[in-house]
């Protein structure tokens, strides 16, 4: 499953009355109008509007399925017929082309040092030893039995029952899946002089002086994220999701006289 979807090809420039405003406050007699921002090429302060390029993750993911079925139809007598199935499945969790792909492991020890505390947790990356983030359901077995009796001359009894699994949770996905940290980056333009709204400091003939920042990918291991919230399913949590079904039934023929 290969997905591109860029948001923003060529970044995403806003212009506001802020970058001609007397005052870098949003007071009414202070003036400013869009337009002549735009005219000017004074961008948006970050702080007000929304001036970025985007480096987004290219996922190409796959996984594979199989799974194997046998089924018998058993008539015990000439009232009684059993149905009886079994199937099993196994889906191999997806991996990544390039394993741009992350777990959360909580038990990881953190490479930060804070006296009388020792710290656990961090983003852990695919590679090419261990290209997947989670690990594989084995369990999936799904039996299936149903039967028809003739209780009667004009009565017969039907019923089933069976478990169906759905498709797993860790399969290829088109968008960017969960566990795809480091591999998505914006670069904001900062349109003010140390972001102060007023001192204007960037044009739009050059939003990013300094250049993009790139993804950091991989590179920063447990640090990646650092500061901020982290994210990636956790590997062992592997139940894919089911349901159970069953039916019962009596069919009567009733006699009518005219």
């Amino acid at each position: 499953m290969n997905y591109i979807q860029t948001n923003a090809p060529n970044g995403i420039f806003s212009f506001d009355h802020y970058g001609t405003s007397q005052c870098p406050n949003d007071f009414a007699d202070c003036g400013g109008d869009g337009m002549a921002a735009f005219m000017m090429g004074q961008m948006a302060n970050d702080a007000n509007g929304s001036t970025y390029y985007e480096i987004q993750d290219r996922p190409a993911t796959e996984d594979r399925q199989y799974a194997w079925f046998a089924q018998e139809n058993w008539k015990v007598n000439h009232k009684l017929t059993l149905n009886i199935g079994l199937r099993y499945d196994v889906s191999i969790p997806r991996t990544d082309r390039f394993n741009r792909q992350n777990w959360l492991d909580l038990n990881a020890p953190f490479p930060v040092t804070v006296p009388g505390l020792t710290l656990t947790g961090g983003e852990v990356f695919a590679s090419s030893s261990e290209r997947r983030i989670v690990n594989g359901d084995w369990k999936d077995i799904q039996p299936r039995f149903g039967f028809a009796w003739q209780a009667g001359p004009r009565t017969v009894v039907r019923g089933g029952y069976g478990i169906y699994y759905s498709q797993p949770r860790s399969g290829a996905t088109g968008v960017a899946p969960y566990g795809s940290q480091g591999f998505n980056q914006y670069t904001s333009a900062i349109a003010t002089y140390h972001n102060d709204g007023a001192t204007p400091y960037l044009r739009l003939s050059n939003p990013f002086p300094n250049g993009l920042i790139q993804p950091a990918g991989s590179s920063l291991g447990l640090m990646n994220d650092y500061g901020y919230a982290a994210n990636g399913p956790l590997r062992n949590v592997t139940n894919t999701p089911y349901e159970q079904s069953w039916s019962f039934g009596i069919e009567m023929q009733l006699l009518s006289r005219f």
